[in-house]
Order: structure tokens, then sequence, then C-alpha cells
């Protein structure tokens, strides 16, 4: 059953804040990926990559936030777009050639080695529509949720490169590198710095959790140790609510009572859908409900960003909403 529907654009006056969501008030003129940029500028930021590198000798997919080349390597644009932000345009070429002169330099300096993956391969949640660009996407990572893969990828102080299956060819089988590139996911939980805030509107009240390490989300392959971690409570056998909006921020609510899960499930769709739409490298706009490793969506966002939730049969009864001998 639908709970609401609404066009997101037409915000009512008290929304939920949206901690670390980059929020702009008036009209929107800041790019949404790369949000150091207005607009225009950041599409002839975009331009002067894609012209640079094809100068270099490279083939690549532009996309909001980093390009993609045919060998399925992936580069960030946030550090180079900060880099040319307030400078001349006519500057950029040489700042962009500079940039991937280095990154890219560093990228081949280093064999692709058992011993290097086993130190660098991280497992990732990343946005199934970004994941299409390239050819041989589907082999590129797992299907977690709706929309959403797990992929693994290879981390280095310049990059984060999602590698195509070739590259793992003489290394398979593939599903030892998932699970290293797991255990490398969960050492961020003692190496990197999180923030947890409440996100309270209303009666509604569910966790966030920011990061400046590109791999906040994909902490949600981990929610049993983020939720024993970081909430308050326990973790419950009725699951969990969360979102994963974009790739830095996590936010979710411990189903541990019908009326509160109810509340947090009225405030979490729009939350989720504007932090997608706003925040840089995007995951899902979605709400999903975790119980006992089992992922299902909960909410969607159309292509005209109307918003509907649909808990399900199971969940339903579990927020009070029907009977059990009813589901």
């Amino acid at each position: 059953m639908g709970l609401f529907s609404r066009r997101k654009g037409s915000p009512g006056p008290d929304e939920p804040s949206r901690p670390g969501s980059g929020g702009h008030s008036g009209p929107r003129r800041v790019d949404d990926a790369l949000t150091m940029f207005e607009e225009s500028d950041a599409a002839t930021f975009r331009s002067t990559v894609r012209e640079t590198l094809a100068e270099m000798g490279f083939e690549v997919t532009v996309l909001a936030d980093h390009v993609t080349t045919d060998d399925g390597r992936q580069w960030g644009l946030w550090n180079l777009g900060a880099g040319c932000a307030g400078t001349p345009h006519d500057q950029w070429p040489a700042t962009v050639r500079a940039h991937f002169t280095t990154v890219m330099a560093g990228a081949d300096d280093e064999p692709l080695t058992a011993a290097y993956l086993e130190a660098h391969v991280v497992s990732r949640l990343m946005e199934e529509d970004g994941l299409r660009q390239t050819p041989d996407w589907v082999d590129r990572g797992l299907e977690w949720a709706p929309g959403v893969r797990q992929v693994v990828v290879v981390d280095t102080p310049e990059t984060v490169q999602v590698l195509p299956p070739a590259a793992f060819e003489e290394f398979r089988p593939l599903g030892p590198w998932f699970d290293r590139g797991l255990a490398n996911l969960r050492a961020q939980l003692d190496t990197e710095t999180f923030q947890l805030e409440a996100v309270t509107h209303g009666d509604s009240t569910f966790w966030c959790l920011l990061g400046d390490s590109v791999y906040t989300a994909s902490l949600a392959l981990l929610l049993p140790d983020v939720v024993q971690r970081y909430a308050a409570q326990p973790l419950s056998d009725k699951g969990v609510l969360f979102a994963i909006p974009f790739r830095h921020q996590l936010a979710f609510h411990v189903v541990d009572g019908p009326q509160a899960a109810l509340n947090a499930l009225m405030v979490m769709p729009q939350f989720a859908a504007a932090g997608f739409l706003e925040g840089s490298g995007p995951v899902s706009p979605s709400v999903f409900w975790w119980q006992e490793g089992r992922v299902r969506q909960v909410s969607t966002m159309t292509a005209d960003r109307r918003l509907s939730v649909t808990p399900g049969p199971e969940l339903e009864v579990l927020l009070g909403m029907t009977r059990g001998d009813e589901a």
C-alpha cells in the first residue's frame, strides 16, 4: 500500500533537515555532483576533461563525478574539480593534464598481484545506472538490492578503480575477493572517523552516519556491525530500515516498535531521495528493509521524482498496519 506519493520539488516548509546533504536554498544553480561549480561551469569542466583526455590518447565516458576509461578504470573528479574551481577556464586544460598524468602514472607503476589486491580491494555499493555505462556492467559485481550492486574496487591513494572481470581472470575464483573486500571495508570502522547524528522530524527519529570516506554508504554491507557499534539500542530481530542516498551517508532506524518505525518510514523516503539528488556520489533514492541478511526495497522514486512507499506484507505486520493472519 502506498503511504504517500508526492512530487519532490514542491517541499513543505517543515521537511526534515538533511545532515551532510549540502542543500541550497532558492533556485538551484549549483551542480548536483560537483558542488564547487555552478551547473554551467560544471558542464564546461566535464567537457574540458573529456577533450583533454582525448588529446592524451584516452577515450573516456564522463559521468557526473567521475570518468571511466575503456579498460574499466574509474577516476574521480572531485579533487580535480576543487583544484579548478575559482581559477580561469583557460587554465583548466593544463590542470587536468597535470592531474591525470600524475594519477595514471601512479596507477600504472604498481603491478596487479594477489598480494597487492589483498591489501587494496574493498567491497563497495554503487548505483547500477552508473555501472550501465560500461559494456560488461552485468559482470561487474552482484545485485545487492534493486538498483544497487556490490562491486570489488581497488583503492589506492590516487584512485578508486572498478576493475573489469578480465582483470581478475588469473586470480579466480572471485568469491574470496568479495570476502577480502568486506574484510578491508570492516577495517574502516576502526581506521576511519564517522559521525552519528540523530535526524528528528515531528515524531520521527532515525540515525544518520556521516563520513569523509567514500565507503560510508557501503557500510550497509555490514549493517549489524554498524548498528551494534553506533546505535543506542541492540539489533532487533525485526530488522533495520535504512537508506544509502549517496556515498558519504548511511541512514538507519532499528525496527523495535511499530509506531516508531512507522513514523521513521513516513520521513526516510523524502530524506533518501533528497540526498540522492543533491549528494556527491549518489547510490540510491530508496529506503530498504534489512532483516536477517535479506534486503528488500520499501520505497521508490520515479523518473519524475514521485515517491511511493510499499512495505510489503511482512513489514506491514511488524508496523502494525495489518494482522499476521491477513498478510
